[in-house]
């Protein structure tokens, strides 16, 4: 029987992963970019699971949840969080989300936990699972890359080359104008916008495999919510470097692609 998801994820890169992944195992795939309009989808068809990111403009993987259990829907619902810490999962299991995985995931940990909630006869319902922690598929072999561990991507991307491909073209494709725009939120004062472009780099970074523009992008949300000026100059000095190296990785290794 086909498994039918609803993938509730803004970040384009994450959104890509996932939905290459899964549907290269066989589920049927549907896509919302925020919330509300995983609210709407879930009012005129029927799903299996729902995948929901936590932090995504609009409404939020918890209002909507919130939301979808005040309706009566008892779909699972697996959270997408940034780090699957204490409080992270007591948020999502307050919200009445189902279970949760970290990002970037392991491609078997985040099957098993769909077919778990899927299945008709689970009979285990706590909500953390002794998922497999070894992905067993093939990896196939990838160049090295300036600032992106490759070994590292390549297992996100279920060591699958053809879609890790994908992914960084889609990274490359997707920050062309990230610095810019970041720069220009924080002259006008728009934190919120600049922390939400922060955050949204370090997902994808981390899930390529760009350890450095993770671990930076992280920090540099931090000092955005938290408004320690002197701080912030600093961090997007190394936030600006580290981003342009891994484009200009990424533009190189792009052009010998296509040679």
């Amino acid at each position: 029987m086909e498994k039918k998801i609803l993938l509730v994820e803004d970040n384009e890169v994450n959104r890509v992963l996932a939905l290459e992944l899964l549907q290269e195992e066989g589920y049927l795939i549907s896509v919302a970019n925020n919330g509300q309009e995983a609210l709407e989808m879930l009012g005129k068809e029927i799903f299996d699971c729902v995948l929901m990111d936590c932090q995504m403009p609009v409404m939020d993987g918890y209002e909507a949840t919130r939301k979808i259990r005040k309706s009566g829907n008892t779909i699972p619902i697996i959270a997408f969080t940034a780090n699957a810490m204490s409080g992270d999962k007591k948020k999502c299991i307050d919200a009445g989300m189902s279970d949760y995985i970290s990002k970037p995931f392991k491609f078997m940990e985040l099957t098993y936990l769909l077919d778990k909630w899927i299945s008709k006869n689970k009979k285990n319902t706590e909500t953390q699972s002794d998922a497999p922690t070894i992905d067993k598929r093939v990896e196939g072999e990838f160049p090295d890359l300036a600032g992106i561990e490759t070994k590292e991507g390549l297992r996100v991307a279920g060591g699958n080359t053809e879609i890790y491909k994908k992914i960084l073209e889609k990274f490359y494709q997707v920050n062309l104008n990230t610095l810019t725009e970041i720069k220009k939120a924080l002259e006008n004062n728009e934190t919120l916008v600049a922390a939400r472009q922060a955050h949204t780099v370090r997902g994808s970074a981390a899930s390529i495999g760009a350890k450095d523009l993770a671990d930076i992008s992280q920090r540099l949300e931090s000092a955005i919510k938290e408004e320690q000026k002197e701080e912030l100059k600093i961090l997007m000095d190394h936030f600006s470097n580290s981003l342009v190296s891994v484009l200009e990785t990424l533009k190189i290794f792009s052009s010998q692609e296509l040679n």
